[in-house]
Order: structure tokens, then C-alpha cells, then sequence
């Protein structure tokens, strides 16, 4: 089972207001089991710039192991990530994962 976000999440960090975190759950349950199509849904909805990829480390030819997230316009303002590596779908700002796992995303 894919855990989701909470209404209260989504509204505290991505939306203006309860009707949007509303809206946007909905998305991301129809979804739930299509990421990348959720994340373009959920982008369309918030007029976000896009999805975008952190490579990891650990990516090869036939794999992708790493980070993607809706473009916000700044690295440390909340977003909504899918974490190809351990299917996880979450809200975090992308330069706080990137700092926090310099092993997966460093140099």
C-alpha cells in the first residue's frame, strides 16, 4: 500500500488553503500507483515549473534510484517527492534530502 500525505500535511506545506489540500489528496489518491502521472497532475494544480530529477549515486543504465519532485522555485520550499528508490511519496523540501544524504547525492 502506498501511504499518501495527509489533508493536514498538504495544507500546512503545499496548499493555501483546506478545499486545495482536499483537491490535491484526491489527485494523489487517483494516482497513487502512477507517480510521475501524480506529479504532473499535482504540478498543473499548484502551477508548479515541472518535475524534475536528483540523480543519485547509484543510478545506472537500467535503474533510476533517485529524487523526483515538483519544480516550486526555490530548493527549500516544501514539495511533493517520489523517491524511486524506496517507492515513498512525501512532502519535503529537495535541498534538505540532498543535504541530509550526501552518501546518495553528494559529490
Amino acid at each position: 500500500m502506498v501511504r499518501l500525505p495527509s489533508i493536514k500535511t498538504i495544507e500546512e506545506t503545499l496548499a493555501d488553503c483546506r478545499e486545495d489540500a482536499i483537491a490535491i489528496r484526491k489527485i494523489m489518491e487517483k494516482e497513487r500507483y502512477f507517480p510521475g502521472r501524480m506529479l504532473s497532475k499535482v504540478n498543473n494544480f499548484l502551477s508548479g515549473g515541472g518535475k524534475e530529477y536528483i540523480q543519485s549515486k547509484q543510478d545506472d543504465f537500467s535503474e533510476s534510484k533517485g529524487i523526483t519532485y515538483i519544480n516550486m522555485g526555490d530548493t527549500y520550499i516544501p514539495t511533493l517527492c517520489y523517491d524511486h528508490s524506496s517507492g515513498r511519496i512525501f512532502i519535503s523540501c529537495w535541498g534538505d534530502i540532498v543535504e541530509r544524504n550526501p552518501r546518495r547525492f553528494g559529490e
